[in-house]
């Protein structure tokens, strides 16, 4: 069980998730959760998550796009 879990929803800013992400994987901490989820109208980001994942680390994605704050309690579940 990781001590604690960093959620990141994101949606069509690839270049925004790829600065997150970067700072996120240079962290020296063992035990935390990455969890992305994407929501994508017209970007998706699994290209940049899959550069920079890690052990602990999920993808999600929506079947449909979904309002934003859906989409961070999609992440949180």
């Amino acid at each position: 069980m990781p001590r604690f879990s960093v959620v990141v929803p994101t949606r069509d800013r690839p270049n925004l998730l790829e600065f997150c992400l970067g700072s996120l994987a240079e962290q020296t901490l063992d035990d935390v959760e990455v969890v992305v989820s994407d929501n994508p109208v017209h970007r998706p980001a699994r290209e940049v998550f899959d550069r920079f994942a890690g052990p602990g680390w999920r993808y999600f994605r929506p079947e449909q796009p979904v309002a934003m704050h859906d989409n961070f309690e999609l992440a949180c579940e």
